[in-house]
């Protein structure tokens, strides 16, 4: 089952810190706060460039793994998004006279320069306006949201806030070939009613629902996935999960999911990334115990129709995201008492960890590919410990992006001044 990683994390967290913390309301000019997602798996805003089954032997012992911890800066990240290898926007915390406050910033040189754009007038995750990921279509057109929803048209000159529905939150979002979408219900994140699939043109704020799109009853938790024209949407709510496809994003059918239904132990559908219109991956996980559990990974080349399964991911760390560099170069991202990135690059070979942070299972957020060599992903967004504690301790790494020129083999950390 998928659920909410901010609400597991502020226990863990409050557990390891010993901590007993009332948390602070947060607005612009508040001490903020942040919650990152389980399910977040692309911090690409145009997703990667990136039935009957077989099973294979998994050679999934981690490899060689680099530790690496840079200090702290002045600007936390939450949420990254790029529109090309080298134009990114990183939305964030920077300390104000008032605690932490929203800022966003943004690079054309693929994190070597930055400059200061304006933040949606929200607080970060607190309250129905609040956001915690973004997303841009173009060097125009960027999406602010989760609960809230704000949008720019002029590159973050300025912002606006949207209203889908009365009383509506949004769940997730992504957007593609002049498209954007997104998943909404009302009383977001935690939906009091039905969640229903909305669809605007990225340049303009004409949001329609798209009732051809059922999402299942209860649904409380979306990861959208969008590759040309198609669309892939992970619902869960019920203890279930359903996959629904699209191959034009107006008419939707509900896709076989390969995860274990049978057998021994709990299977859960955790994510899912698309590295083409009709290249899938989708990640399960099963049989947890003592900050581990089994995962699998299937593949499809046909749009969701039929899978096959590659070896399987390291049992070490419960398990986060999946994303495609490729239809066979996959990453998954996965947390207990550290955090890993663990990559293969084929159904025929084994998994290694590209990296493993020593961080207490801090964890990482918007894991994705802009193309299939291009990379980038948020360890240790600061949500939880800003909600514990209201500021940011000295933790090493805390809020820092994270970018790979080599589909995941390596990567390496980006600093962000805070002013």
């Amino acid at each position: 089952m998928q659920v909410d990683s901010s609400r597991r994390r502020r226990g863990a967290l409050a557990l390891a810190l010993g901590l007993v913390v009332a948390v602070p309301a947060a607005g612009c000019g508040t001490p903020a706060t942040v919650a990152t997602r389980r399910g977040s798996s692309t911090g690409a805003s145009t997703p990667p460039r990136s039935a009957g089954r077989t099973s294979t032997t998994s050679t999934s012992l981690p490899g060689p793994t680099a530790t690496t911890a840079p200090p702290t800066t002045g600007f936390l990240a939450q949420s990254v998004t790029f529109v090309s290898d080298d134009d990114a926007w990183v939305l964030g915390a920077v300390a104000c006279p008032a605690g932490w406050c929203t800022a966003v910033r943004h690079t054309l040189d693929r994190g070597r320069t930055w400059s200061s754009v304006s933040a949606p007038p929200a607080p970060i995750d607190t309250g129905s306006t609040g956001v915690s990921r973004l997303r841009f279509a173009d060097p125009s057109d960027g999406f602010a949201f989760d609960p809230g929803l704000w949008v720019t048209h002029d590159g973050g000159t300025s912002w606006h806030q949207v209203v889908l529905a009365a009383g509506v939150g949004v769940l997730d979002l992504a957007t593609a070939d002049g498209e954007v979408f997104a998943a909404a219900c009302p009383g977001a994140p935690s939906c009091v009613g039905p969640a229903v699939l909305y669809r605007s043109p990225s340049g303009s704020d004409r949001w329609q629902p798209l009732g051809d799109a059922v999402l299942p009853p209860r649904t409380h938790s979306v990861d959208l996935q969008v590759q040309g024209h198609a669309v892939y949407l992970l619902a869960e709510g019920g203890g279930t999960a359903t996959i629904l496809g699209s191959p034009d994003g107006s008419h939707f059918a509900v896709l076989p999911d390969p995860c274990p239904t049978a057998g021994p132990g709990y299977w859960s559908t955790v994510d899912l990334s698309a590295s083409t219109p009709t290249d899938l991956a989708v990640l399960c996980a099963g049989n947890a115990a003592a900050g581990s559990e089994q995962k699998q990974v299937f593949v499809s080349t046909d749009g969701g129709h039929t899978y096959r399964q590659v070896a399987v991911p390291p049992f070490l760390g419960d398990a986060g995201a999946i994303a495609a560099a490729t239809p066979t170069t996959l990453v998954v991202s996965a947390r207990s008492g550290a955090s890993w990135l663990y990559r293969t690059t084929g159904a025929g070979t084994g998994w290694t960890a590209a990296i493993t942070f020593d961080d207490g299972g801090m964890g990482v957020t918007d894991l994705g590919f802009t193309d299939a060599t291009h990379g980038v992903v948020v360890h240790a967004p600061p949500g939880g410990l800003l909600q514990l504690v209201g500021t940011a301790p000295a933790t090493a790494g805390l809020g820092t992006l994270y970018l790979t020129d080599d589909a995941g083999a390596s990567w390496y950390p980006v600093t962000i001044p805070g002013a």
